[in-house]
Parts: C-alpha cells; structure tokens; sequence
C-alpha cells in the first residue's frame, strides 16, 4: 500500500516538472516562448463555475491518470481509455479560463486545493462519478 502511494506521488510529481529544464537544451524553444506578463494560450473569459470546474477536472484527470498507470490492472472499466491527453485538455482548459468573479488569492486557493491523489482502487472508485462527469464535460467541448 505504502509503495503504491508513493509510486503514484512520484508519477504526479514527475507529471508536474516535466519539461522544466527543456529550454536549457533548445534556445529557439526559449526565443519563441512569450515574454513575462503574456499568455502562450489566448485567455477566455468564464465563469467562477467554469474556472473551478476546469480546475476540479485538472486535478481528478491527473490524479486518474497517475492512478492509471500504477494500478493498470485494477482500474475501472470506464477509465479504459483515459490517458495523458484527458489530463492536458483540462490542464490547458485551466490555464485558459480567467473570471472577474474570483479575487487571484482565491484562484491560488482553488488551484492549490485542486491537486490530488488516488492511490488505491478505493480511492479510485470514490472519486469515479465527479472523473466520469469530466470525461463527459470534455467530450461535450
């Protein structure tokens, strides 16, 4: 139990500084990224219903994920298909979405309390009815 937990830690950890020092080895990488104060993403204006979902969604598809690919053989069927690409569509949905609706230290909050793990099939299982409604938000679009 406690080799699965940090097994899926390390993979949420990994997952979150991939590519951090990608720039050092590809300076035109480094010249087209966007200068302090610009966004790489167009910003969209939404709802603080939107922003938490997105950022709710964020932290089940990455945590699902994660859960995925250490307990591979004891996963529900429908998260059959999941994989990196449902945790980067709400990971750059979240970045996208900005509301006037939420002052930045409750935005820090959200994104900070929006992190999570599910290192058992209990865990898993839990939380499979709020990771199904985002499976079904994303494909909604």
């Amino acid at each position: 139990m406690k080799q699965g937990f940090v097994a899926v830690a390390l993979l949420v950890l990994a997952g979150c500084g991939a590519g951090a020092d990608d720039t050092a080895t590809a300076p035109e990488a480094a010249a087209a990224a966007p200068a302090a104060g610009e966004s790489a993403a167009p910003r969209i204006a939404a709802s603080r219903a939107e922003v938490e979902q997105a950022w709710k969604c964020r932290g089940l598809m990455s945590a699902a994920f994660a859960a995925r690919t250490v307990l591979a053989d004891d996963m529900p069927g429908e998260l059959e298909q999941l994989d990196s690409g449902n945790a980067m569509y709400w990971t750059e949905r979240a970045s996208q979405l900005e509301t006037s609706e939420m002052t930045d230290d409750e935005l820090d909050l959200l994104v900070a309390t929006s992190t999570r793990v599910l290192a058992t099939r209990q865990a898993v299982d839990a939380a499979l009815p709020e990771i199904v409604a985002c499976l079904d938000a994303q494909r909604a679009g």
